[in-house]
């Protein structure tokens, strides 16, 4: 598991608002950003020169691949 502070960083950073509007629900915010932060570790590099352009920009890719997993999952949980 990661810090939890490098999880509440970017969520401060970034703002609650930011992850809601790209379709991830609140409860889901934390899950999201250690997925982030495992999948693409240079995120907290940019989290410490506080380059918010280069963390959206990573995010943007990963919002996709995050939302085809938890579908992945749901579709899952219907079969069982």
């Amino acid at each position: 598991a990661l810090p939890i502070s490098d999880v509440l960083q970017v969520k401060e950073f970034l703002g609650e608002e930011y992850f809601i509007e790209n379709k991830i629900p609140s409860e889901r915010i934390h899950e999201f950003l250690e997925f982030s932060i495992i999948e693409k570790p240079e995120i907290k590099k940019h989290m410490k020169t506080g380059n918010q352009t280069q963390i959206m920009m990573i995010l943007e890719e990963l919002f996709s691949i995050y939302h085809k997993r938890l579908e992945t999952n749901n579709i899952d949980k219907k079969n069982e």
